[in-house]
């Protein structure tokens, strides 16, 4: 491999050679090359000499160090960073847990007990997230009027792990207040691991 000062020493004998014959050979041979002509030459093969100094010393190791360290300067000042898979599962997991409500659902069937008058709330608690998982969740059921009225509520916890994607069962037995027509179930909030 030709170092970088091997190929400016072998232009500067190309550009002695191509001046000699320049001036002894062609002028002496041909007529034709008049004096401003060969002037222009050798001002265009000054700029090529030039432009190769100037890319033999951007290639050279202390600038190559310099622009290295000016891209990194770049980079490290940009707001942009590539996240890797576990940055984004990471960050997917964390949101999933500061919104338990968002991916937790809650189906459930009533059964009056008329006799005891104890009311049996079964029912199924899913977890909608990709990565979260919630435990203890706690449910509010909300006893209402005929029109709607709330005459009372209370907080049940449910003491169950909940996997991304999976479901937990839960059994409530409560009394209702008297003129209840309508009970209501809905998720309060749930911890996570």
């Amino acid at each position: 491999m030709i170092s970088s000062k091997d190929m400016f020493n072998n232009f500067r004998i190309f550009r002695f050679v191509v001046c000699s014959c320049a001036f002894f050979g062609f002028y002496s041979c041909t007529n034709s090359i008049s004096e401003k002509e060969l002037e222009i030459r050798e001002r265009e093969l000054a700029l090529k000499e030039r432009e190769l100094e100037m890319g033999i010393s951007t290639n050279s190791p202390r600038s190559q160090e310099r622009s290295d360290n000016n891209r990194n300067q770049n980079n490290s000042n940009s707001s942009y960073r590539v996240r890797t898979e576990s940055d984004l599962r990471n960050e997917l997991e964390s949101k999933e847990k500061r919104n338990p409500k968002t991916y937790l659902s809650v189906d459930y069937d009533l059964n009056y007990r008329l006799f005891s008058g104890k009311d049996e709330i079964k029912g199924t608690i899913y977890n909608s997230a990709t990565m979260a998982t919630f435990k203890d969740v706690i449910l509010t059921v909300t006893y209402s009027s005929n029109t709607g009225t709330k005459l009372y509520s209370e907080n049940f916890v449910v003491y169950d792990f909940i996997y991304p994607g999976s479901s937990a069962d839960f059994n409530i037995k409560t009394y209702s207040p008297e003129g209840t027509k309508q009970i209501g179930v809905k998720i309060k909030s749930a911890s996570t691991d």
